[in-house]
């Protein structure tokens, strides 16, 4: 049935069951009152050309409040009226109803037009309890004695009605409402799940209320709502209920408020205009501050989580730490963890050096190795020498130094040994804001530990390195070449023992004094340094000799070696000095008798070099 203008003749054979049947074929035989009252206010206007307005008493502030209209422009202008009861028996009299005026404590100035008619009639339930005020505004010529007195009768029985209806409805309503809360209350309290929790909130939500529009707002949806409705961010602000009404829509935010703060709104658009009712209010704030409540103890039941995560990272790393591991096992370790426990795409070291310059450390991971990593690198150690402190940015390329590079997320944290920085642990990412700040203390920490370990370690590397070489020349002591070599007859299948004596050392130090002879011996140690391979061992064998092992190594490629040292030698020293050489050789395939025999054999080599002539290379037999 559709709504349509009516004449005079119309509004006298007005039928209460016409308006019911309009009601509910309008309603859908809806759950929510406000839908009710709306249509009840739609179908008068309509049959009597005009507007009409519902009024409902609110027992808490004694007044009759507006609540919903037929006309857009009617419900702003009474929106903000309101009257008590003793108004209300002042314009009745005793009457059925009263024939409003402009500027009568009811219809502001201006309401009712010259051409038209205002009406009230009083809405009570059963035993005359107040309920209401209907009011009614249309064209004058359209009213009779006979159509007033059957629209009397109809809205007194339709008060009646509806106050029943009311009562039915709020009632199914409460119950539905807090068998819902009841299940979601269960629910959302038997879960540590944070978005489990929003999820049932809004599944409960859909179901009791399939006609409106239902979001959850984070923080970051609040602060883009304000900007087209303060009603939002006072929600989340203050922690109270906020309500927002206009010709389109009526909006109610409920904040999702804890014990320690709040952690979204919840926003709730109806389908009318109407207030929301206390009952749904009060139900839906309620339902909103056990969100609230459930999802604190969710996030706070992860933090305690992720605490309890971060302490045994911590324990871990300490105990790795203290196993007095090398230098070079602390700093893979700690580039590992950056890359496992903190999921960053690229992690590195830089070495500080002593004129200040960075050097990437070998094993950090490819990208600092390029290009764009080195300028990146340069960019960092500039940034820590203008401001020595951990650097935590969540998009590198808002920095002017950063903007050229494919990462964002970006944290260096400084090493320090006696207050001087000696290195940096870099972490990076492709993603914007992919490490939070409580990952980057952790990291500090973490660094911190390390960076004692780290120190400690590279002490340690010193010490061992002074105590396994000679103070003078730089080469290792006879007792870790012996050791060297031991190790190389047990595991490689060949190898080569060079012995080298300085001629006529004793006549350099009798001719140009001890001073003169210790440098010609760093300056020989030296160039042996930069003539021999990586894995060779060169060593001060005693005195003015000299010793070199090549592990894997033919004689013949020995032996090319040595002559380049004998050349080498006499060229680059001043004064100028000679050298001879002994070599001897072993295979796995050949008899040998051990580190003595090998020793032996060169020692004999060396002295056939001296007696023929000196200044050579003599291979043993």
């Amino acid at each position: 049935m559709g709504l349509k203008d009516a004449s005079e003749h119309e509004l006298d054979e007005l039928d209460i069951r016409d308006v019911l049947v309009h009601l509910f074929y309008e309603t859908h035989y809806a759950g929510r009152i406000n839908r009710v009252w709306k249509a009840f206010a739609d179908y008068f206007a309509a049959q009597s050309g005009g507007s009409a307005t519902v009024f409902l008493y609110n027992p808490s502030s004694a007044c009759y409040g507006f609540h919903v209209s037929s006309n857009h422009d009617l419900a702003r202008r009474l929106e903000s009226v309101s009257f008590t009861k003793e108004t209300l028996q002042n314009l009745l009299q005793g009457e059925a109803f009263a024939r409003l005026k402009n500027g009568d404590g009811v219809v502001p100035d201006g309401v009712i037009g010259e051409a038209h008619a205002g009406y009230l009639w009083p809405l009570s339930g059963r035993g005359g309890s107040a309920l209401g005020v209907f009011i009614l505004i249309a064209p004058a010529e359209r009213w009779s004695k006979k159509a007033l007195d059957r629209v009397t009768r109809i809205i007194d029985e339709c008060g009646k009605m509806l106050f029943q209806v009311e009562k039915l409805i709020n009632a199914a309503n409460a119950g539905k409402r807090y068998r819902h809360l009841f299940d979601v209350t269960r629910k959302v309290h038997s879960t540590m799940d944070e978005q489990e929790i929003l999820d049932e909130v809004l599944r409960s939500l859909n179901t009791l209320y399939p006609d409106f529009q239902i979001r959850l707002l984070s923080m970051e949806d609040v602060l883009a709502a304000s900007l087209e409705s303060q009603a939002a961010s006072e929600a989340f602000l203050s922690g109270k209920v906020r309500f927002e009404r206009s010709e389109t829509h009526a909006r109610m935010y409920a904040p999702l408020s804890g014990r320690q703060g709040v952690y979204g709104v919840l926003e709730m658009t109806a389908p009318d205009t109407g207030p929301f009712p206390d009952d749904e209010s009060e139900f839906i704030a309620l339902l909103a501050s056990t969100a609230g409540h459930a999802f604190e103890n969710a996030r706070l039941y992860q933090q305690s989580q992720q605490s309890i995560s971060d302490l045994r990272l911590l324990n871990r790393t300490s105990q790795r730490l203290n196993a007095n591991l090398r230098f070079e096992d602390t700093v893979d370790y700690l580039i590992g963890q950056m890359l496992k426990d903190f999921n960053a795409d690229e992690a590195g070291f830089l070495l500080v050096k002593n004129d200040g310059e960075p050097e990437v450390y070998p094993k950090s991971t490819p990208y600092f190795h390029t290009e764009d990593g080195r300028t990146l690198v340069q960019s960092i150690a500039q940034q820590l020498k203008a401001k020595d402190e951990p650097v935590f940015l969540g998009d590198m390329q808002r920095e002017t130094w950063g903007r050229n590079s494919a990462y964002r997320s970006f944290i260096a944290i400084p090493m320090h040994l006696d207050e001087a920085l000696f290195g940096a642990a870099v972490a990076l990412d492709k993603e914007a804001y992919h490490f939070s700040y409580d990952q980057f203390r952790l990291l500090q920490s973490i660094v911190q530990h390390s960076a004692l370990a780290l120190a400690n370690a590279r002490l340690r590397e010193e010490l061992e390195q002074k105590v396994i070489t000679d103070y003078l020349t730089g080469l290792y002591t006879r007792s870790y070449f012996n050791r060297a070599v031991a190790a190389s007859l047990s595991r490689d299948r060949c190898g080569v023992l060079l012995l080298i004596d300085i001629d006529d050392f004793k006549l350099i130090n009798d001719t140009y004094g001890h001073s003169t002879g210790d440098r010609t011996l760093v300056a020989i140690s030296d160039i042996i340094k930069r003539n021999i391979r990586k894995d060779d061992v060169a060593c001060r064998w005693g005195g003015e000799e000299l010793a070199v092992y090549m592990p894997s190594c033919e004689l013949p490629s020995a032996k090319a070696v040595a002559d380049r040292l004998v050349s080498a030698v006499k060229t680059l020293t001043s004064p100028s000095v000679t050298i001879s050489c002994g070599l001897a050789g072993w295979r796995r395939d050949a008899p040998c008798g051990g580190l003595n025999d090998l020793f032996d054999r060169a020692d004999k080599a060396l002295y056939m070099a001296k007696k023929r002539g000196k200044n050579r290379v003599f291979l043993s037999e």
